[in-house]
């Protein structure tokens, strides 16, 4: 892969993670201060949120060869931009569950191509894959920083920080997605015996499907929960912030734990599980901070040892 092109996917996957950085944590409060959103309706928003997300890269994926990746990267970053920017004036929660929905095929035409631009260099490729995994990590680590100190604890601004997001996020149409080099994709194709492969290795599969549930919990609801106990928006962004420093200390970590990896994945179910205990009791910031510690050594670790 030309460097250019390596520059410009990292650089893609900060900003990208920056907007999410400040969108995420802030969402769920939005949709529950704002429009009356209940847990259940947070639960269904999460759900088209990240289902049409697992079927969609399939289709985008055999597009490859009739496709510039520019061209989809780009209209993923638009569009991404356009529903931030429509969240940000909705009025209903039947608005936000359409603009979230859509939201999730954005995101599919983001990440297939990007990644796909990294196999193309297979003694690079693990590099290239875990830097731009990192940086996304790193983006939403600043992103929540960011937001906590551009919110006003006393008086908070829920849209224009929303609107904040769909900015930074369709920066990344002008200032990167112009310089991707013009070149046409590969042919692709799915070999649907890959999914076969799955069921050979039902632990990992299990140990994944445990880390993307509690995953899709601790975005989509967590936020919320933690403001009815009483933590402050500022707070609750500071505390995402601290998962996401979490998480990249760990990344850096993955590696050296790779060669113990069953106790390791031990560890990282363990932190998951304690994380959601100290949830059950805690009430103070304090507590909060240790539960997101134990939530990002968790998924730091799952994740590349479930996949090794």
């Amino acid at each position: 892969m030309h460097y250019k092109t390596a520059y410009l996917l990292l650089s893609m996957s900060l900003l990208y993670g920056i907007a999410y950085g400040i969108f995420v944590p802030i969402f769920p409060i939005f949709a529950v201060d704002e429009l009356g959103a209940t847990y259940e309706d947070l639960g269904l928003i999460g759900m088209v949120a990240f289902l049409p997300y697992t079927l969609i890269p399939l289709v985008v994926v055999i597009g490859f060869d009739k496709v510039n990746s520019r061209y989809l990267i780009a209209a993923g970053f638009a569009l991404n931009s356009v529903l931030m920017y429509l969240i940000s004036i909705s009025t209903t929660i039947i608005e936000l569950l359409l603009y979230r929905c859509l939201a999730s095929f954005a995101r599919a035409l983001v990440w297939p191509p990007a990644l796909h631009a990294f196999s193309h260099d297979p003694h690079k490729r693990v590099k290239y894959v875990t830097t731009f995994a990192m940086l996304f990590v790193v983006g939403q680590m600043l992103g929540s920083f960011i937001g906590s100190f551009m919110l006003d604890a006393s008086q908070p601004d829920y849209r224009s920080l929303i609107l904040i997001s769909a900015l930074l996020m369709g920066s990344g149409v002008i200032s990167i997605i112009p310089k991707y080099p013009r070149r046409q994709n590969k042919g692709s194709h799915i070999d649907l015996r890959l999914f076969g492969e799955i069921l050979k290795h039902p632990v990992p599969a299990a140990t994944l499907l445990f880390s993307a549930t509690t995953f899709g919990l601790i975005i989509a609801i967590y936020p919320a929960f933690l403001h009815e106990r009483g933590i402050d928006s500022q707070a609750i962004l500071q505390l995402y912030a601290i998962f996401g420093v979490t998480r990249v200390a760990s990344f850096m970590l993955a590696k050296k734990m790779a060669k113990h990896r069953v106790p390791a994945l031990m560890l990282a179910i363990g932190c998951l599980i304690a994380a959601m205990v100290v949830t059950i009791a805690g009430s103070t910031f304090a507590e909060f901070v240790v539960v997101m510690v134990l939530l990002g050594l968790g998924f730091s670790y799952i994740y590349p040892l479930g996949l090794d």
